[in-house]
C-alpha cells in the first residue's frame, strides 16, 4: 500500500465525528465477547472517540442506563444495526434501535446516530457467493427497506442503508440497484465492499452524494479474495484476521479519506474480529487505540 498521508492528507476534522463499535471487540450479539460493556466504554473514551455503535440491544444499558453510561465518558451514539428480516413484519428490532436512540438523549448540535438498515440473509449465507433474490422477494425487499425509513424519518432520525456481506445486497450491482428504488443514503463499509467484489474509492466516485456514514476497516485485499472465493462462513471471516488495523492493510485509506472531503457525518471505525478470551479482549483494545491515533495523525 502506497501511503499518500503527506502528499494529499485529509482535511482537519473534529474528534466528535469518529466513533468505536462493538464488534471491533468481538461483540456482535448479546453473549459475544469477554469483556465487560463498562471496560469497553473506558478503553473508548479513553481513546479519544467521541461516539460508540450501539452494538446489540441492551449491551451498553437500557433506558436511563444507557445515557447514563455513555455521558461518563462523554460519549454519545453513533448508529444502530437494524437488519430488516422478512420474519419481523412489525419492525421490532429497528423499534428497539430506536428507542435505544431516544434513551440516550443526543442533545444540542451533536450529530445524531444513524440507524443503519441492512437486508435479511439466508441461513446459508457465506462470503463470496452473493444470494439472489427473485422479483417478488426484491419488490418485497424495496418495500421493507422504504417503509423502515419512512419509520426512521418519522421518528427523528435519518437512516442510512448498509450493503453487508451475506445479505440480499451486498455487491456493488445490489446496491446501484437498492439506491435507485429507494430514497436512502448510503454507509460505505470499506471492508464489506471489497468482500462483495467492489473498490472503495469506485464507490466514492459512484456514490459520493449519498454517502453519509462510513465504516471504516483496512483490509487484507488477497486473503479477503481467497476467502470470497472459497465462500467461507462469516464467523471465519471475523476469526480470520482479514479486517486488519488502519494503515496495516492494503486499502489506500488516505484517499478514501480525501475522497471523503466535506464529509460531515460520522465515520465508525469497525474490525469485525472474534474474540475469546482476555487476551483477544486487550489486543483489540490496544487496536482501538492505535486506530484513533492513525486518524488523528491524519486531522481526524
Amino acid at each position: 500500500m502506497v501511503n499518500h498521508a503527506q502528499d494529499n492528507p485529509a482535511a482537519p476534522r473534529d474528534r466528535a465525528l469518529v466513533a468505536a463499535a462493538p464488534c471491533s471487540f468481538g461483540v456482535f450479539e448479546r453473549g459475544d465477547g469477554v469483556g465487560s460493556a463498562q471496560a469497553l466504554l473506558e478503553v473508548v473514551a479513553g481513546g479519544g472517540y467521541a461516539g460508540l455503535d450501539l452494538g446489540p440491544a441492551g449491551f451498553l444499558g437500557c433506558g436511563s442506563d444507557l445515557a447514563h453510561n455513555l455521558g461518563r465518558g462523554g460519549l454519545v451514539l453513533a448508529g444502530g444495526w437494524a437488519q430488516l428480516d422478512d420474519t419481523d413484519p412489525d419492525q421490532t428490532g429497528l423499534d428497539a434501535v430506536l428507542d435505544a436512540f431516544d434513551a440516550a438523549g443526543n442533545g444540542g448540535d451533536r450529530t445524531p446516530p444513524r440507524p443503519t438498515l441492512a437486508a435479511d440473509e439466508p441461513a446459508d449465507a457465506v462470503a463470496g457467493r452473493p444470494p439472489q433474490l427473485d422479483a417478488a422477494g426484491w419488490t418485497r425487499l424495496v418495500e421493507r427497506v422504504t417503509r423502515a425509513a419512512e419509520t426512521c424519518r418519522t421518528r427523528g432520525y435519518e437512516p442510512v442503508f448498509h450493503p453487508h456481506v451475506g445479505t440480499w445486497v451486498s455487491t456493488p450491482d445490489d446496491t446501484d440497484r437498492l439506491l435507485e428504488a429507494v430514497d436512502v443514503d448510503l454507509c460505505l463499509d470499506t471492508g464489506h465492499l471489497v468482500l462483495g467484489g467492489g473498490d472503495p474509492l469506485a464507490a466514492l466516485r459512484a456514490w459520493r452524494e449519498r454517502i453519509t456514514h462510513v465504516h471504516l476497516k483496512d483490509v487484507g485485499v488477497d486473503a479477503a479474495r481467497a476467502l470470497a472465493e472459497r465462500g467461507a462462513p462469516m464467523r471465519e471471516v471475523w476469526a480470520s484476521g482479514v479486517f486488519r488495523e488502519l494503515g496495516g492493510g492494503d486499502l489506500d485509506l488516505d484517499a478514501v479519506l480525501a475522497g471523503l472531503d466535506g464529509f460531515d457525518g460520522w465515520i465508525v471505525v469497525e474490525q469485525d474480529r472474534l474474540v475469546t478470551d482476555r487476551h483477544g479482549w486487550a489486543t483489540s483494545a490496544d487496536a482501538q487505540r492505535r486506530n484513533r491515533a492513525w486518524l488523528r495523525e491524519r486531522g481526524w
